[in-house]
Parts: structure tokens; sequence; C-alpha cells
């Protein structure tokens, strides 16, 4: 409804910029000639943490298993009308030190049933959740509602309802932020969806380097994934201290190979970062470091 409202706004010419578009909105909007600026954050990619540091994801196998049951290239392509293409990076697409691997992450329920299998996960219990020494394959997922938009929070369910069918009862929670941080705190999660925006590749030692996991006086830490893996930290260090660009690119190459290929972290999309406006506005385009439009030179024909 408020999306609705201020895209009605937008027509009506009460105002002339929107941001945070969403993406059924986007598609009116285009398909009625309204300008569409398509400005991606950069740093991190959108992604799913998994927490690795707690049953059931500290075991490799129930992390590929989980991200082998979901689809999310048919979920994003229902649900967010072409304006997300998917990625398969940490990092941004505005990054030119992203590294891709599609393969790691193509949905495959024979093989993820195989992996629960292998990692012992082979009762199930009258809801048809598996189970191993008496324990339920729960996943619990905490969701700010107010970073996440509908369409996510839609894509979620998806993925809910995908997992349950190889044996995971997964739990999304609705939060509000402040309660959506007291969780991550308390590690009351099993994967999270955080966004984190920084310019450049070096965001990579914030996410994943083990310094992270040690929380700040608020509570608050960057490794939701809880990777603790030495020769990564090393990795990372090196890259942001070398002056040599193809040693730094190397480097950062090896460092989102490692997180990937041990399935810590599920990719999704860009940092969606949409702004519409009317035939009215004049020069919009440039774009912060961070991706925010600039008006110095904007201007309305009136």
């Amino acid at each position: 409804p408020e999306a609705a409202t201020r895209y009605a706004a937008l027509q009506s010419g009460e105002v002339d910029v929107i941001d945070n578009a969403q993406p059924d909105t986007i598609q009116s909007a285009e398909d009625a000639n309204i300008g569409h600026l398509d400005s991606p954050r950069p740093g991190a990619s959108n992604r799913l943490e998994l927490n690795s540091s707690q049953a059931p994801f500290d075991d490799v196998l129930v992390r590929e298993a989980f991200m082998r049951s979901v689809d999310v290239d048919g979920g994003i392509e229902a649900l967010y009308f072409d304006t997300a293409p998917r990625s398969h990076s940490l990092l941004s697409s505005v990054e030119p030190l992203g590294y891709s691997d599609e393969s790691l992450f193509t949905q495959d329920v024979e093989q993820a049933n195989d992996l629960l299998d292998d990692a012992g996960w082979t009762e199930r219990d009258d809801d048809d959740v598996r189970m191993k020494d008496g324990e339920r394959l729960e996943i619990v997922m905490p969701v700010s509602t107010n970073q996440s938009v509908p369409a996510e929070q839609s894509l979620f369910e998806q993925f809910q309802s995908q997992a349950s069918e190889v044996g995971f009862d997964m739990q999304i929670n609705l939060l509000d932020l402040s309660s959506w941080y007291a969780a991550l705190s308390e590690h009351n999660y099993d994967l999270v969806s955080a966004p984190y925006t920084k310019v450049g590749p070096s965001v990579l030692r914030i996410l994943y380097h083990s310094d992270s996991i040690e929380p700040a006086p608020s509570g608050y830490f960057a490794n939701n994934a809880q990777v603790d893996i030495p020769e990564l930290d090393e990795t990372l260090v090196q890259a942001e201290e070398t002056t040599d660009d193809d040693e730094r690119a190397e480097l950062y190459e090896q460092a989102q190979q490692t997180v990937l290929e041990d399935h810590y972290v599920l990719p999704l999309y860009d940092q969606q970062n949409h702004f519409l406006y009317s035939a009215d506005v004049q020069n919009m385009g440039d774009t912060s470091a961070i991706a925010a439009p600039e008006y110095y030179n904007v201007w309305l024909d009136q």
C-alpha cells in the first residue's frame, strides 16, 4: 500500500523522485515511461550467510544441502520482474574484483537429499522433518522488516517451502530492526541476510575475517557466517596491504573462493537501490561513491 501511494504521487506530479522503489512499481513505471535510475550499492551483494558456529550449519554438508535445495533463480525471476539480476558473488556487480562460480549454487534436490543423508540426518519425524540423534533439522532466520522489502520476504518464504521438501524446518521470524540486531547479537539465528555497503573489496575483511566475530560493546559483529579460518585471515590481510594490483586481485579471488566453495554464503543479488523520477526531472544519473543520487546538476523542466 505504501509503495502504491508513493507511485501514485509520482504519477500525479505531487513528488518528482521516489527512492527504494519496489520491483512491481519499477515495472509499472517503465511501462508508463517514467525514468528509472538503477544504482546498485558497492561493497557486498545481498546474500544469505549461514551461521557456521553452531549446529546444523557447522557441517559443510548441511550448508551445501540447504543451498542445493532452493531455487534462487526461479524466485528472483518470479518476484523481481527483471529488476534484480542474480548474483553468484560475495561482492556487488559494481566491484571489479568480484569472483563468481554459478556451479556452486544450482538447485539439485537429489543432491541435497544425498548430502543430508551423508551428514547423518537420515530419520524423519511425523512432520517429515529430518532428525539426527533425536534433534530436528531446524534453522531459524530472523528478518528485518525495516531492511527487507516484501519481494525479498516472499523470496525467503519460497526458500522455506523448498527447503522443507528435503527435510529442513526453516522458521522465519519477522522482526523490527532493534529486535533483529538483538537476535544476531544473542546468536539466535542460523541464517541471515545482512546488507553491508562499503566501497571496494576490502569489505571482505570486515565480513569474513575472524576478528569480526568478536562483538563490539553494542553487541554488533559483521562476520555473521562466523567464518574462522586462519589462512583466510592471512589472505585478507595480505590483500589489503599489498601495493601490487595483480597480487591484490589474486588474493581477493582466493579469499572469495574459500568462502563460496565452503558454502558459508548464498549470494542473491546486488543491494537494490532504485530511484524513479518524473519526466520533468532532467540530468538524473550521477551518483555518489555509495550509489546515492547526486542532485547538484539535476533540474526541473517546467
